[in-house]
């Protein structure tokens, strides 16, 4: 696959898995609609890394070291942020 592809299939997980998140969250099954929410960070900065670095991406599912190592600019609050989603994956 080139680069294109990978960053589309990314993107396109990153969606679907949005979609799963919001309709969780409306059936009110919140445990599971925070799982899929960082599902779909985690699959957006996947296809951030391929774009910005044209490499395999990380088998990790930390979002701060993901968004670091695609080398997105963040600022502390957004850190917080990462670090308290990355919570939500387990």
């Amino acid at each position: 696959m080139n680069q294109k592809a990978i960053i589309d299939f990314w993107a396109s997980e990153a969606e679907e898995s949005l979609h799963v998140a919001d309709h969780l969250f409306e059936k009110k099954d919140y445990s599971y609609a925070l799982f899929f929410g960082h599902l779909a960070v985690e699959k957006i900065l996947k296809a951030v890394f391929v774009k910005n670095k044209n490499e395999a991406v990380p088998r990790s599912h930390n979002l701060l070291r993901l968004a670091k190592e695609a080398n997105i600019e963040i600022t502390e609050e957004q850190k917080h942020t990462l670090i308290r989603i990355t919570a939500f994956n387990l």
